[in-house]
């Protein structure tokens, strides 16, 4: 499976999920379960003809834009639903923009593209819905959600942050200290995995570690503590530091 068709499946799975989450009554009825297939059925349906259509880009029958009508709109309104009006109506004018767009005057006019072109743009192609972002969330920011989860579960993520208040637990202004050291540690840690390749779970193991540290320092910090977001911040901080040193190591052996 390519990355595309599993972000499509991901789609699928988004789109489902968030219909059933968010019923239009108290509780999910016959109506979220019919979207949720629908939506489901749309974007599966691309993962599994996506390398066909690739050979037949200049056929676009209602077999690929049909699908693809229901599952952008469906994914719009699970977008409303799930994070409200105030993200889904910039995604709406901009989907707007792109039909009526040439009509507009001057530096807003933009390129006429047919109805069905547009849809299936926005449905299959790499750089559209299942584009970068899509990639990223479906893969990375997926990847370090479970491994976060995992490991608050597991108690690992405790067992950081109480080494870190053991060490500073009683020193002035501790709790900033103890994201810090949790942080560093966690970055360090890391960054020791990522030499090993285990770090290619979340491309990179800066994310999982400020997973982890959010988790930790909120823990005993407060989500309210601006001190709780310093493991995040110095765990990214190592991951850029780390992918950076390794692709320079990289350009000097080639």
């Amino acid at each position: 499976m390519q990355t595309i068709e599993y972000v499509f499946v991901a789609a699928g799975l988004a789109v489902a999920g968030g219909t059933l989450a968010k019923p239009y009554g108290e509780n999910a009825g016959a109506l979220e379960l019919v979207l949720a297939l629908l939506g489901l059925a749309a974007w599966w349906w691309a993962a599994w003809n996506y390398d066909d259509w690739l050979l037949d880009t200049a056929n676009r029958g209602p077999e690929k834009w049909i699908p693809g009508v229901v599952g952008n709109l469906l994914m719009v309104e699970g977008m409303r639903r799930n994070c409200g009006l105030s993200i889904t109506l910039p995604v709406i004018v901009f989907l707007v923009y792109g039909v009526v767009g040439h009509w507009l005057p001057g530096a807003l006019e933009a390129t006429e593209s047919p109805p069905r072109r547009y849809v299936l743009y926005l449905y299959s192609d790499a750089n559209a819905v299942p584009g970068i972002v899509m990639r990223v969330g479906a893969t990375i920011v997926l990847a370090f959600i479970l491994m976060g989860k995992v490991m608050e579960i597991s108690g690992a993520s405790r067992f950081f942050t109480d080494g870190a208040l053991a060490a500073m637990g009683a020193r002035r202004c501790w709790p900033a200290k103890v994201a810090i050291v949790s942080g560093g540690v966690l970055a360090h840690a890391v960054e020791g995995v990522g030499r090993k390749g285990w770090a290619g779970l979340a491309t990179g193991g800066g994310l999982f570690a400020a997973a982890i540290g959010i988790g930790g320092a909120t823990i005993w910090l407060g989500p309210e503590n601006p001190a709780a977001l310093i493991p995040a911040l110095l765990a990214l901080a190592a991951w850029v530091v780390y992918n950076i040193r390794m692709q320079t190591k990289q350009k000097a052996r080639s």
